[in-house]
């Protein structure tokens, strides 16, 4: 089931067609470094969306596919941007260099502003 719009749009990029749908409530994405392996995920933030994938040119893509798609609408698209480290998504930023996540700066000052006023 669609949550939005923006979400419905993505099904009409080719390459994000099966791809799985990723929230910060939601199910992992578990990308295997595995030769062959084409695995996309992509998350959809009010009217942002993030395609998140192994593979820079897959990625890239499947940007040009959303692109596509958004404007065939009649929406426009605000921007783009391909990176591959130090990518800030859903309150974590993803290091694709070092295989890791973190929760980003911004969430953690959140819960930290969150639980001082819990104790005060």
């Amino acid at each position: 089931m669609f949550r939005s719009a923006t979400e419905l749009r993505c099904q009409f990029a080719p390459s994000l067609r099966g791809a799985q749908p990723l929230s910060d409530l939601g199910q992992p994405l578990v990308l295997r470094f595995a030769v062959g392996s084409e695995q996309l995920g992509h998350c959809v933030r009010v009217d942002n969306v993030g395609v998140i994938g192994q593979h820079g040119d897959r990625v890239n893509y499947s940007q040009d596919e959303l692109l596509q798609a958004f404007e065939k609408a009649g929406l426009s698209v605000h921007g783009r941007e391909v990176r591959s480290d130090g990518v800030e998504v859903l309150g974590v930023v993803l290091g694709g260099r070092r295989l890791e996540i973190q929760p980003s700066l911004k969430r953690l000052w959140r819960v930290r502003q969150a639980i001082v006023g819990i104790v005060q």
